[in-house]
């Protein structure tokens, strides 16, 4: 029901204007809210990017030692295993010198 009387609708309007200011002066422009959320946000991702660092860093030591212990696994193999005569030749001129180039590259890279 609209009200026709001209003091009850200034009335409204003015009690609509207090809780707007209200309201704005709680959210907006004690700057509590935002502020809080900002703070929080910022705890949050740096938290997720801490967990997520180490997490990663875990994550590529775990990778490296695996790759480390099976390449190990293969050089040591292949040195000492028996061969057919016909395949010695490749496993001395080509295999070998090819485990040993990439130990040298692995050193070159990883030295300071």
């Amino acid at each position: 029901r609209r009200s026709t009387n001209k003091g009850e609708h200034k009335a409204q309007l003015h009690f609509s204007i207090k809780v707007a200011k209200t309201l704005r002066h709680k959210l907006w422009d004690s700057n509590a809210l935002v502020t809080g959320t900002a703070v929080n946000l910022r705890d949050s991702l740096a938290n997720v990017y801490m967990e997520g660092k180490e997490w990663t860093s875990l994550a590529v030591g775990s990778a490296v030692n695996n790759t480390l212990a099976i390449y190990r696994f293969v050089r040591d193999r292949s040195t000492t295993m028996e061969l057919p005569k016909p395949l010695v030749p490749v496993r001395d001129h080509i295999l070998l010198p090819s485990f040993r180039g990439v130990e040298r590259t692995v050193e070159f890279v990883t030295s300071d």
